[in-house]
């Protein structure tokens, strides 16, 4: 995990910015912040229970605005894998524009934005797709290094960027076209998840060649369909465990697994537990 801090670059406005990637599914308890996360989604995807608050996922491409206060975790204290990235904005502290170009008046529009955006799942679009990958690059390559005065001035730069362009892109409109392919690509695979599915079922019923269809579904999802096939099925074989009798056999069978071996193999991926070790958890 790399992570440049607000104070040491000279940056109010910020908290924290960095990468809070994991490969493999790792537990993430009950916290909260003192500022607004956003929390950006490059691939794969992660689910976040809150305080009186409905759960949310939030997959590859998106971000979320969680506010200051709010206490949440991974759904089930779990984080499956995903490549994410985390700023923590404090519009509201003691001299939050000093070494930017924001006014007084740009502070307090950002602080309107994201508190009536937060807990709404958004795709980042290609403009803050951009600044943000920028930004993890300096990060992940100058975190675990002695900053430079300059460095400083481009790291403090690229955060300012990425919080504009999330609040402005929050301001504006989502892609409906987009948007309603991938919602009828994930709402097809979400149905059919128990059955011997293929992807070729997938391509055909939404009418693009198969490129085309990697192409969309990656854009909106961060991930590929089989990917997110694989997900929903993990997230089917949670439930069953939790609130059935059935046994690993045939709750791998139920989720649409070929065989309790592969079953135990992917769900230890994207909880770090096996099926077993699971259920007896949740008791």
């Amino acid at each position: 995990m790399k992570i440049i801090l607000g104070h040491d670059i000279g940056l109010n406005l910020a908290g924290r910015a960095g990468d809070a990637s994991t490969r493999q599914a790792k537990p993430i308890s009950w916290h909260a912040h003192d500022a607004f996360e956003l929390l950006f989604v490059f691939d794969g995807e992660v689910s976040y229970e809150f305080k009186n608050h409905p759960s949310l996922h939030i997959p590859g491409g998106s971000f979320l605005v969680i506010p200051p206060g709010l206490r949440h975790r991974g759904l089930d204290n779990i984080r499956t894998p995903a490549t994410l990235f985390g700023i923590t904005c404090k519009p509201q502290a003691d001299h939050a524009a000093q070494l930017t170009s924001l006014t007084p008046a740009d502070l307090v529009e950002i602080q309107r934005v994201l508190k009536e955006a937060a807990l709404i799942v958004r795709s980042c679009g290609r403009e803050l797709h951009l600044s943000l990958m920028r930004l993890s690059q300096l990060v992940n390559r100058h975190a675990e290094q002695r900053l430079t005065t300059l460095i400083k001035a481009k790291l403090r730069a690229a955060i300012c960027t990425v919080i504009i362009d999330a609040v402005v892109h929050l301001g504006s409109a989502p892609e409906p076209d987009v948007n309603a392919i991938v919602a009828a690509a994930t709402a097809y695979i979400e149905l059919r998840s128990a059955e011997p599915l293929q992807i070729s079922d997938l391509v055909r019923h939404l009418g693009f060649s198969r490129a085309r269809v990697f192409e969309l579904f990656r854009a909106g999802t961060g991930m590929t369909p089989n990917d997110y096939l694989q997900r929903c099925r993990v997230r089917k074989a949670r439930k069953l465990l939790i609130h059935s009798a059935l046994s690993v056999t045939e709750v791998a069978l139920d989720a649409g697994f070929s065989s309790s071996q592969y079953f135990s193999q992917v769900f230890k991926k994207y909880t770090g537990m096996t099926p077993s070790r699971y259920r007896a958890g949740q008791k």
